[in-house]
């Protein structure tokens, strides 16, 4: 990921071919150069320390993985559960019938306890 240039051969080429025929760069070009340069030269160090302890490298990438898994898994339960309503027309109106007798509850009806009573 290393580039031929330097960092300052690459803001004087950048700065020599975005100059304008007035000879004075805008403020948000040059902002925009040493921005660019400044995150090259962050990637490549962030790519140096990284190779340089490999086990670190593994275990820092693995949770990070993880953690992105699992954050999308609760949210998909979450979405699918509370979030996202029912695929029924009128799902605030659903019912549960239960049967209840002296022997103890039953813990639902079936369809035909239900024609009965209706």
């Amino acid at each position: 990921m290393c580039c031929s240039l330097s960092n300052q051969h690459s803001v004087e080429y950048l700065d020599r071919n975005l100059r304008p025929a007035s000879g004075k760069l805008p403020l948000v070009t040059t902002f925009r150069i040493r921005w660019l340069s400044q995150s090259l030269q962050d990637i490549r160090q962030a790519c140096r320390s990284l190779l340089r302890s490999a086990s670190f490298s593994v275990a820092a990438i693995l949770t990070l993985a993880l953690g992105s898994g699992a954050n999308t898994a609760v949210f998909s339960v979450v979405n699918t559960v509370l979030l996202k309503p029912l695929n029924y027309p009128e799902p605030d109106r659903i019912v549960q019938f239960r049967l209840k007798s002296t022997e103890g509850s039953v813990p639902s009806a079936s369809i035909p306890d239900l024609r009965f009573w209706l």
